[in-house]
């Protein structure tokens, strides 16, 4: 990334590296969290600090069956949407090579509303799978607040759906996962077991 980040970022780095969870939370949010230079950073940074903290939460063997539970049913190619920290972290810290999309690509449906992590996404995966646009953005923003009086989180719930759906529209060679945290309306009559997560279909 060509911008200059603030001294916080390398100590979250060091942190993990030296295997200390109360010095990754200092580093965490008294660093990069808190200054504005990181901004466009904080979804790669905020990789690094929630796989750390699933990895620490989970029991080994349980972290071990849930990960290769679901890395090893999705085929290489697909797109999966992981909705829960677990889900999204856990599973990006599973794959070979999160910014190629080996074996898949991963997504958090629960973020696209943030222009930051819609960045992030074109960034590592805009080359290789259409990702929604500062356009699309734009169309999807002008959708989810159209109507009269809706709160401010409901707007963005309708966000995530909508770039979601652009996501999944765009992309008719790739079969589609769903870790769910919470349901998007559009995906439900799409969705059936897949082990541990949802196959999305398109009918």
């Amino acid at each position: 990334h060509k911008l200059k980040p603030s001294q916080g970022i390398p100590d979250l780095i060091r942190a993990v590296e030296m295997d200390n969870p109360s010095v990754v939370a200092n580093a965490s949010f008294r660093g990069w969290q808190a200054s504005t230079n990181n901004y466009p950073l904080l979804p790669a940074l905020l990789e690094v600090y929630g796989g750390y903290e699933q990895y620490k939460l989970w029991e080994p063997h349980f972290r071990k069956t849930y990960i290769d539970g679901i890395v090893g049913s999705i085929p290489k190619g697909s797109i999966y949407f992981g909705g829960t920290d677990a889900g999204r972290f856990l599973i990006t810290a599973g794959c070979a090579s999160h910014e190629k999309g080996d074996p898949f690509f991963t997504i958090t449906q629960n973020a696209l509303a943030d222009r930051n992590y819609l960045n992030y996404v074109q960034g590592i995966y805009g080359k290789k799978i259409p990702i929604p646009s500062s356009a699309d953005y734009a169309a999807a923003y002008q959708h989810a607040t159209r109507t009269p009086g809706i709160s401010q989180e409901s707007a963005v719930w309708e966000l995530n759906s909508y770039l979601t759906k652009i996501i999944f529209d765009r992309n008719p060679e790739h079969r589609f996962f769903v870790e769910e945290s919470f349901s998007v309306s559009w995906m439900e009559p799409h969705l059936t077991p897949h082990g541990f997560i949802m196959e999305l279909h398109r009918k």
